[in-house]
């Protein structure tokens, strides 16, 4: 009867511990899952965009434009395809221009915060002499999320 019992026991304990590693292991792949889904975040930001063409220094910057439903990361803050959003501006301006631009993205969720980024980054391309400078209007360029691109 002894040995019954203690058969019973390792049986039960054993299923037990097996139990509360399955519900340890689903817990775990739950919490990934929502991780995961929260990740990317809609969201209005507020973005523009340089681009240099270093064959005849020139400088192009483009209005600060509203970007509906573009996806962030909630960890970093983030504006993820921030590449696809600068080779929209290198298209333009290769379509637009002649030349190989190398471009860049700057973003902020408040227009107020990216306009000082802008002024500043604005200010600092005009005080250089050596380059021309180019502002490209609000209504020749404007921004389509990630999201709504089709390749």
């Amino acid at each position: 009867m002894h040995r019954l019992h203690i058969k019973v026991y390792y049986l039960t304990h054993s299923f037990m511990k097996r139990i509360a590693r399955l519900v340890i292991v689903i817990t775990i792949f739950l919490a990934a899952a929502c991780n995961l889904q929260a990740k990317n975040k809609n969201t209005q930001i507020y973005a523009f965009a340089t681009g240099l063409c270093f064959n005849d220094s020139t400088t192009y910057i483009s209005a600060i434009l509203s970007v509906p439903d573009a996806q962030t990361d909630h960890k970093t803050g983030f504006l993820n395809n921030r590449s696809e959003y600068s080779n929209q501006f290198k298209r333009y301006l290769e379509t637009s221009e002649k030349g190989p631009f190398t471009c860049a993205v700057f973003f902020a969720k408040s227009k107020k915060s990216l306009e000082k980024k802008y002024i500043k980054l604005r200010n600092l391309y005009k005080m250089k002499n050596q380059s021309k400078f180019v502002e490209v209007p609000i209504n020749k360029f404007k921004f389509i999320p990630a999201a709504d691109l089709e390749y």
